[in-house]
């Protein structure tokens, strides 16, 4: 990731797609109001876990990256909402 450009690095250190979490996050509530889900939707679910975490990592990188290189990364670690 070191050899990436600044724009490359602020393209990945963007959180998941607003449409994926919302999916991620329908199948949580999905699961903690009813306590279970279909065969499809558990895989729908660990895909969409899975992809979080690689991107909460790769974000992660991204960000230490953007810091080290000097830019002020204040307004990617905001929570949205507050």
């Amino acid at each position: 990731m070191e050899l990436l450009d600044d724009e490359t690095l602020w393209a990945t250190a963007r959180p998941m797609s607003a449409k994926r979490a919302a999916q991620l996050s329908k199948l949580n509530d999905k699961h903690q109001r009813e306590g279970f889900l279909s065969p499809t939707e558990v895989g729908q679910l660990k895909e969409l876990i899975r992809e979080y975490e690689r991107a909460m990592v790769v974000r992660a990188k991204a960000l230490a990256l953007l810091k080290q290189r000097g830019f002020d990364i204040s307004e990617l670690l905001k929570v949205k909402g507050r």
